[in-house]
């Protein structure tokens, strides 16, 4: 096993520390936007989001970038980094971060989206 897929493992057997050395070894040898994905989902998982908004701002993974915005009440932020994908989480998301910026005929309007 590759220690991108053992980071993987350990991150979803909940050795966070353990599968924060691995990927950050990884990186250090050789880094890739997998390698920062995978960071940034240990980071999400201990609660570290702006380190985490960081590892996923050198991926291509906006949906993952917006749940890391919309975790630290960064709603417009958000909705600007979900931009117009299709896709059932992106409109939850938006529709979520509508209604806490109190604009909600535009978050019903987007909530038939995922009914």
């Amino acid at each position: 096993m590759d220690s991108l897929e053992e980071a993987r493992s350990q991150l979803r057997e909940g050795n966070l520390n353990y599968a924060y050395k691995l990927i950050t070894d990884e990186i250090e040898k050789r880094a890739s936007k997998e390698a920062y994905e995978i960071l940034g989902d240990v980071l999400f998982e201990m609660g570290n989001f702006e380190e985490a908004l960081n590892a996923y701002s050198k991926t291509d993974n906006n949906l993952k970038k917006g749940k890391v915005m919309v975790s630290l009440g960064l709603y417009n932020d958000a909705l600007l980094e979900l931009g117009d994908l299709d896709n059932q989480e992106a409109h939850k998301l938006r529709a979520f971060c509508l209604l806490k910026l109190e604009k909600y005929e535009e978050a019903l309007s987007e909530a038939e989206n995922f009914w």
